[in-house]
């Protein structure tokens, strides 16, 4: 393994120096992070979302190596989206993949999810982490206040999760953030700050 530090994020390359196909665990205390970092694939630019603990290279290539990218998530503060309060059609499903084994589904056309006693005082970067086979918008709105349509990625299947930054006003010591919206959006595993 090797890392190098820029700025507030760690890249790392992982090495398979082995004559078959390997999985690489890089252990995220060996390097000294701690939280729920984001990591991303740098050669493919993909997001493969947020972490604790650990990530895992799957199936390096004999003699192949991965590139990626890991930032701070900031605070550290999350919010898992299954314990927020569910609208409309929306409901908790288990999703593998997700953080906690579980997300809120079904938002949009009428489902929404509210997450309540997020952090505030100004403008703040808000990490949604998700799950999309396709590419959805989702209206994001503080305290039911007027909404913002964001535009999430696919994620690639319904099984992986990807990550988005978003800016939000958050002017109160706590708030709300609901996400919904007239189409159908993304399925949403947690947000962090």
């Amino acid at each position: 393994m090797w890392k190098k530090v820029v700025g507030d994020s760690t890249y790392v390359a992982v090495y398979n120096l082995g004559s078959s196909p390997a999985d690489v665990t890089v252990d995220f205390a060996d390097l000294g992070i701690s939280g729920r970092p984001a990591v991303r694939d740098v050669a493919a630019r993909t997001d493969l979302g947020a972490f604790a603990g650990r990530w895992t290279a799957a199936a390096v290539p004999a003699h192949g190596s991965r590139l990626i990218k890991i930032s701070a998530v900031g605070s550290g503060t999350g919010f898992e989206a299954e314990a927020g309060a569910l609208a409309g059609p929306a409901r908790v499903s288990g999703c593998p993949a997700c953080s906690g084994g579980k997300k809120a589904g079904y938002l949009g056309n009428g489902g929404s999810v509210t997450i309540g006693g997020v952090p505030g005082g100004g403008s703040r970067t808000v990490r949604f982490t998700y799950v999309s086979g396709d590419p959805r918008p989702a209206d994001i709105s503080v305290n039911g206040g007027a909404p913002i349509r964001v535009d999430f990625a696919s994620t690639g299947s319904w099984n992986s999760v990807g990550v988005k930054d978003v800016t939000l006003t958050l002017p109160n010591a706590t708030n709300s953030i609901t996400i919904g919206g007239s189409a159908y959006a993304p399925d949403i595993d947690r947000i962090d700050l």
